[in-house]
């Protein structure tokens, strides 16, 4: 198989990878010896299970590349490595980690979320947007929308699965109905939990939880965020918008969303 032949099926594979939002890492050469088969441009990708495909053109470089790659992919990172190969060769590898985007799920298919859904789908986010009117969660009303699921409160467990890397907002404006979804989103393995409202009202749902017997661990309110949301005086709907998704961006890239002009450490550390 020719290099243009080979690299043009591994783009097939990349983007089958990408459209079933699948984590693959790509690495790719740099720079390398002229001579031989490990050209700039050659590249592989290494799956989180282990596969590989294509070839960098070095099978000690392939073997060496890969541990690195997964180590990447697991903690979401990118890096430029270099390699030393028989007998002193120098080589540059950028190994990228290409990830699935995190799945954002909005409790609340009114006006508000206009925005939070548009600003969130640029932002890289699988936006899933709930609601238990049918004619409020649709694509009609909201286009951006990845998923809309529309089904009474009761039925949550049956349509909603929620795992490590979910982003959660409940806003539906219904106290009854924030209560009983955060009964449900709170259990949940979610990375993150934000509560729409002010404090006073988060502390009201919170204490009714608990005389109904619902306990809380210290791990289970170190992921809730209420009041939702950066504090840049957020008025109107779009404004509040970006606060929310600014602190959800905060906390996916292990920031603290302060002003960067204060920050004492690189903006783009060097892992």
């Amino acid at each position: 198989m020719s290099r243009t032949s080979h690299r043009f099926d591994l783009y097939g594979v990349l983007k089958k990878a990408v459209e079933e939002e699948k984590a693959v890492a790509v690495a790719t050469v740099l720079s390398g010896p002229p001579e031989g088969n490990l050209h700039a441009g050659n590249k592989m990708l290494i799956f989180p299970d282990g596969r590989v495909q294509g070839t960098l053109g070095d099978t000690d470089l392939d073997r060496r590349v890969n541990p690195d790659a997964l180590s990447l992919l697991a903690r979401e990172k990118s890096k430029t490595l270099s390699y030393t190969l028989e007998p002193g060769t120098a080589v540059e590898v950028y190994i990228e980690s290409i990830l699935p985007r995190p799945p954002l799920v909005i409790f609340g298919a009114d006006p508000d979320a206009v925005p939070i859904v548009s600003l969130g789908k640029q932002l890289g986010f699988k936006i899933i947007l709930v609601d238990h009117r049918p004619n409020f969660a649709c694509k009609e009303r909201y286009p951006d929308a990845d998923v809309t699921l529309a089904f009474p409160l009761e039925e949550l467990a049956q349509h909603v699965r929620l795992n490590e890397k979910t982003f959660v907002l409940v806003k539906t404006h219904n106290y009854l109905r924030d209560k009983e979804i955060l009964k449900f989103v709170l259990k949940s393995p979610a990375r993150y939990v934000g509560q729409l409202g002010p404090r006073a009202r988060m502390q009201d749902l919170l204490r009714d939880l608990e005389k109904e017997g619902f306990t809380f661990t210290e791990q289970d309110l170190g992921r809730l965020y209420a009041p939702v949301g950066l504090d840049i005086g957020a008025e109107s709907p779009e404004q509040i918008a970006l606060s929310i998704l600014a602190e959800m961006l905060a906390i996916k890239n292990g920031r603290q969303g302060g002003f960067l002009r204060q920050q004492t450490q690189a903006i783009h550390p060097r892992d």
